[in-house]
């Protein structure tokens, strides 16, 4: 984050009560979640139509906590909120397996 949004989200809390304060990380933290949550669904097990639905609806949901946020810090500052929230879950989270859920590597040529 550079220092002119840590400026603006400065500003953005300060102008807030503490609920909505609440109310905003409870909501950012659920963008993260569905946006995780969508990534592995680009690595799950399932394919087809199920798994586009299953990632659509994850964005789908993101976009209604953006809506969510709007009344709260500006629908601009709403989706600059979003944006910051993916961008760290692709800069510091590697996308969660499942509970035994291993990588798989390539098998190196010529083995099946």
């Amino acid at each position: 984050m550079n220092e002119q949004q840590c400026e603006t989200l400065t500003t953005v809390a300060t102008s807030l009560s503490p609920c909505q304060v609440s109310e905003v990380a409870r909501i950012r933290q659920q963008i993260d979640l569905e946006y995780a949550a969508a990534q592995r669904g680009l690595t799950g097990l399932s394919s087809g139509t199920a798994r586009h639905d299953f990632i659509n609806q994850r964005y789908a949901t993101i976009g209604e906590c953006a809506q969510r946020l709007s009344p709260l810090v500006g629908e601009d500052e709403a989706w600059e909120m979003v944006c910051e929230t993916i961008e760290q879950c692709q800069t510091h989270k590697q996308p969660s397996l499942a509970p035994g859920q291993q990588t798989t590597k390539p098998h190196p040529q010529g083995e099946v």
